[in-house]
């Protein structure tokens, strides 16, 4: 897991930690098989980077609160990028048009899930992207 504060990741950072499943240290890579999660990272850092840029800029834009930490956590299955603030709005696609223009968004291939979380400590919005071990074919897995 990697936690960046006040800063979207830039490509490179996403291109470091996506390289093989424990975080782009090539010699843990080379251990377990040099086995990337992803053909090459370039299939999720590029929609992972615009997924954050969204949320940010959503968040930016709804009840500002405290600094904002991105966090990159991935596995056998997703790759994850949350995004935390200590607002309090969440986005609401189902009654609010824009928010539901951002999901949309959100959810343009490859990233398979997004949502959004409220609790005691501020808001946090996230997007996961299915890895190529585990591609998700139709609908939650």
């Amino acid at each position: 897991m990697t936690v960046l504060v006040n800063a979207v990741p830039s490509l490179a950072e996403l291109r470091l930690l996506l390289a093989c499943p424990n975080g782009g240290r090539a010699e843990a890579c080379a251990q377990d098989g040099g086995a990337p999660l992803f053909a090459t990272s370039s299939d999720v850092v590029a929609p992972l980077l615009g997924a954050a840029h969204q949320l940010a800029g959503w968040m930016a834009l709804h009840d500002p609160c405290g600094p904002l930490v991105f966090t990159v956590t991935w596995d056998e299955r997703l790759v994850m990028v949350e995004v935390r603030d200590s607002g309090s709005a969440v986005p609401r696609p189902e009654s609010v048009r824009a928010d539901a223009e951002l999901a949309a968004r959100l959810l343009t291939p490859p990233a398979t899930e997004w949502g959004a979380d409220n609790g005691d400590e501020g808001r946090c919005l996230w997007v996961a992207v299915a890895t190529a071990r585990h591609p998700v074919t139709a609908g939650r897995s």
